[in-house]
C-alpha cells in the first residue's frame, strides 16, 4: 500500500440506527451499564461471514497485516441524549486496535448491515401483522414495537420512514430483494460514517 492509500483510511464506524439495532441483535458482553450509559463488546469471528468480509477489505490494504489478525469485535456505546456509536476493532495476539479501512469499504460494510436491518424489520412486521384482520392499522404498531425493542427512538429514526421502507420492501413480495438489486437507501445517516 502506498502513502496516498494509507491516508485514505478511516475508522470503521457504524451508522447510528445500525448501532442500536446491532446492540440488541448481536451477542456480547455488556461491559458497563451506569448513569444512562450502556457499553457492549460483541466479538466477530474471522470465520463468520462478517469476519470474512472484513478480511477481504483488509487484504486490499495489506495482506501481511491481515494474517496477524485473530478476530474482530464491535464496541458499542449508547448514552442517553446522544447518538449511539459503534466502532469495529481488530484483535491480534497481544493487542487490539481500531479497524481502519478505505472509505468505500466502510460504506459497503454499512450497506450490508443495513440490508440485514431492513430484512429484520420486514420479517418482524410481517410476523406481527400475519394474524391481524386489518393489517394496515397494525403496521404502525409493529414498527413502533420494533423501534422500542431496538432503541431506535434514540437515533432520531422516523417511524413513518420505517413504515415506508416496509411497504417498499413488500411491494415485490421478496424479503431478500435488497441483496439482489441495487436499491436506494433512505436512511438519515446514509452518507455519514
Amino acid at each position: 500500500m502506498n502513502k496516498s492509500e494509507e491516508n485514505n483510511l478511516i475508522t470503521c464506524s457504524i451508522r447510528p440506527h445500525l448501532v442500536s439495532f446491532l446492540y440488541k441483535e448481536l451477542s456480547g458482553e455488556d461491559q458497563a451499564i451506569y448513569e444512562d450509559k450502556k457499553v457492549k463488546l460483541a466479538k466477530v469471528c474471522k470465520s463468520s461471514f462478517l469476519g470474512q468480509l472484513i478480511d477481504l477489505f483488509k487484504i486490499n490494504i495489506d495482506v501481511s497485516k491481515t494474517n496477524t489478525i485473530t478476530g474482530y469485535s464491535i464496541f458499542f456505546r449508547m448514552v442517553d441524549n446522544e447518538l449511539p456509536t459503534g466502532v469495529f476493532h481488530e484483535k491480534r495476539q497481544k493487542s487490539t486496535a481500531i479497524l481502519q479501512l478505505q472509505k468505500k469499504d466502510v460504506v459497503t460494510l454499512n450497506n450490508y448491515l443495513d440490508s440485514l436491518y431492513d430484512t429484520s424489520l420486514v420479517e418482524f412486521v410481517k410476523g406481527y401483522t400475519r394474524q391481524k384482520t386489518t393489517k394496515k392499522s397494525f403496521v404502525f404498531e409493529a414498527v413502533d414495537l420494533f423501534m422500542q425493542d431496538h432503541d431506535l427512538y434514540a437515533t432520531e429514526t422516523d417511524p413513518s420512514a420505517l413504515v415506508q421502507r416496509y411497504y417498499r420492501a413488500i411491494k415485490t413480495d421478496h424479503a431478500l430483494k435488497k441483496i439482489q438489486n441495487q436499491t436506494g437507501n433512505r436512511s438519515k445517516y446514509y452518507n455519514e460514517l
